[in-house]
């Protein structure tokens, strides 16, 4: 007799998976059909982002990014973190590479080289962002697509978990957020990359691998999380492709090829360090302990799996403050269930794509768990959810494949059953998705959005809070700030700014309460004994003088020149506080301390001063100089609310300046 031949585990990579694959679906749908109608699902579900405009980064990263304006910047690129431009822009530096100028740990050249071609191309064209986002999600989709078929060899699972990975709602944050590219550039490279390593591990044509591996070390200079695809690449020789070889063979295999990989993640790496002087962070952390770290991880695992699972409250807020203590609840629940959870799921083990979809999704979750990266306001964040996902839904599809309603309803059909399945969370996560692209519209709806679903957090009415300064609306940014000061009596800044917003209410209202308030604010504030710079302690004792100005029963000029006094030792040539002390001055007749001040004032980029200096010149009697002060002003400031006072007044002055001179005061 013949020797008997070996049997083999089926599986990806050991010649199985192509008969497979050819295997008709569930549905009778040809693949060419699945995949086209999962893709042209997945643009209508992102459609409406068309409609969007710049959110969040984009307007830094894009709209004031001069950086990006000139292809000629991409060596500089290559060797500068991502947010070097504002250090470069706003400090007027020279083209020297200044490494100690760092201020973030992001490193992704090929990023920053698609925000140039954008420019290019779509410069403030919102459209065109938003419409390579969502070509760029297509392929992706497209890619996750082939792969899964590769690891299935099911058509019907790999319909069923590409649909869902296309058009899960936590898809928003990378695809409808322009600046969220760089999460679709990662995915676009790195998926790419293993697709043609597996096709490398069945035909052992090299050139397959070279195109993996430069596909590998672009997903690199994309976006850090690409690293760990060396450690998915280990894991998947080891358990997944040949699982029936024995295990030193599939060690070697994995120390072989995942060390071809880790040996192109060192480039990555050695450019990394060359260009920002340091391997991972910057120490910038506020995050240092290493228990602390290992005692969160539980928790924000959790929330991920929840996003997943109930994908509703979704938004750029998920606050995670750290975990100090094993006793803490928040790390004995988390850590019960988690290791409830991996005892449940140990059957799954014996199925090779269901231990493909575990692994890639452990794996390629493992970066977010670098949390001395992040701040725990932003710890957890929906894209982060991009690319690990895409097990979670293979895995999701396996499920749905083996649904049967047939012991409960014996009418319907598996194959029914499974239709009305996948219908009604594609309808849900469709409309879910169709509502979400709208959060991102722009700031505000963006903002907005993050105080309704996550009121209960004290940074999302902050961020609100100052976009409406921003906007000069007074009235919302105090009901905002009132809210995060109540939440965080330490962020000094925070009640300097709600003191500020008090008085400019107290303006256009006339209501005394909110002097009162901005008084005991900046009181909390001066004597909390917090640390805090000298610009907001500035700040507070001008706000305070501020409040002693106004004609209520308050008014004290010379207490209000005191306060002002305190600040401006402080931040000496302070255009503001030299505006307020100017126009006190004024107010007490002083007509030369005013013009000290003044003058000193205009150094600023406030237009009040113009304002004042007329006023002075006027009280002196110098009508030419009055007018040319107060014209200058109303240029600048066309809505002043006493605009009409001051069209009078420049109009009176005018008249004084054409009456003849009387020939006697010659």
């Amino acid at each position: 007799m013949g020797r008997k031949a070996k049997k083999r585990t089926p599986g990806p990579g050991n010649g199985q998976t192509n008969s497979r694959s050819k295997q008709k679906s569930v549905f009778q749908i040809p693949q060419l059909w699945v995949i086209g109608l999962v893709l042209a699902l997945t643009f209508v579900a992102f459609s409406d982002c068309l409609g969007n405009g710049f959110a969040y980064d984009d307007d830094t990263q894009i709209l004031s990014n001069q950086f990006i304006h000139s292809l000629k910047n991409v060596p500089k690129a290559a060797i500068t973190e991502v947010w070097y431009w504002r250090v470069e822009q706003d400090k007027n530096l020279d083209n020297t590479i200044d490494k100690t100028k760092v201020t973030t740990s992001y490193y992704r050249p090929v990023f920053t080289i698609y925000l140039m071609i954008g420019w290019k191309l779509f410069h403030k064209w919102a459209v065109g962002w938003h419409f390579a986002n969502i070509l760029m999600h297509l392929a992706v989709v497209y890619f996750a697509f082939i792969i899964m078929m590769r690891v299935s060899g099911s058509q019907t699972i790999s319909g069923i978990a590409t649909l869902l990975f296309a058009i899960h709602p936590l898809r928003c944050e990378s695809v409808a957020w322009i600046s969220g590219v760089s999460d679709l550039l990662l995915a676009l490279f790195i998926l790419p990359s293993f697709y043609f390593y597996m096709i490398y591990r069945e035909k052992s044509q090299k050139r397959y691998l070279a195109l993996s591996a430069l596909l590998f070390l672009l997903a690199a200079f994309s976006k850090e999380p690409a690293v760990s695809l060396p450690l998915f690449i280990v894991a998947y020789e080891i358990f997944v492709t040949g699982a029936g070889d024995p295990l030193k063979k599939r060690v070697t295999r994995a120390a072989v090829y995942g060390g071809m990989f880790l040996a192109i993640a060192a480039v990555y790496f050695a450019l990394r360090v060359f260009s920002m002087g340091f391997l991972l962070g910057n120490n910038q952390s506020t995050i240092t302990s290493l228990l602390s770290i290992a005692l969160t991880v539980p928790i924000v695992t959790w929330k991920y799996i929840g996003l997943l699972f109930v994908p509703w409250n979704l938004s750029i807020y998920h606050a995670t403050p750290m975990v100090v203590s094993p006793l803490d609840l928040r790390f004995i629940v988390p850590f019960i269930a988690l290791a409830g959870l991996v005892f449940l799921l140990r059957p799954l083990w014996r199925s090779i794509p269901a231990r493909f979809s575990l692994l890639w999704f452990a794996t390629m979750l493992l970066p977010v768990f670098n949390l001395s990266a992040f701040n725990p306001n932003f710890m957890v964040q929906e894209r982060y959810l991009y690319i690990p996902s895409v097990g979670f839904c293979l895995l999701i599809a396996m499920g749905i494949n083996r649904l049967s309603l047939e012991g409960l309803i014996p009418q319907v059909s598996r194959r029914t059953a499974q239709a009305v399945v996948v219908a009604v969370i594609a309808l849900f996560f469709t409309g879910k998705t169709l509502a979400q692209n709208k959060v991102w519209e722009n700031d505000m709806t963006l903002y907005r959005h993050g105080v309704e679903v996550a009121s209960d957090q004290a940074m999302p009415h902050f961020i609100l809070g100052y976009q409406y300064f921003k906007r000069q609306d007074w009235e919302h940014m105090v009901d905002e700030l009132e809210v995060f000061v109540q939440m965080d009596h330490t962020n000094i800044p925070a009640i300097a700014n709600l003191a500020t917003a008090h008085v400019l209410r107290f303006e256009s209202t006339q209501d005394r309460s909110h002097l009162d308030r901005a008084i005991a604010l900046c009181q909390e504030g001066l004597n909390s004994g917090l640390p805090m710079e000298d610009a907001t302690a500035a700040t507070m004792w001008d706000t305070l003088g501020h409040a002693y100005t106004y004609n209520t029963p308050l008014k004290n000029y010379d207490r209000a020149l005191v306060y002002f006094g305190r600040g401006a030792a402080l931040t000496p040539n302070n255009p503001i506080i030299n505006m307020h002390i100017g126009a006190t001055y004024l107010n007490l007749g002083n007509v030369d301390m005013a013009f000290r001040f003044l003058e000193e004032a205009k150094n600023g980029e406030q237009p009040e001063p113009y304002k004042f200096l007329a006023y002075a010149y006027a009280m002196k009697g110098d009508m030419k100089d009055a007018i040319a002060n107060l014209t200058k002003y109303m240029s600048l400031e066309p809505n002043d609310v006493d605009i009409v006072k001051e069209k009078r007044d420049l109009d009176k002055w005018k008249a004084q300046l054409a009456q003849p001179q009387n020939p006697s005061q010659g």
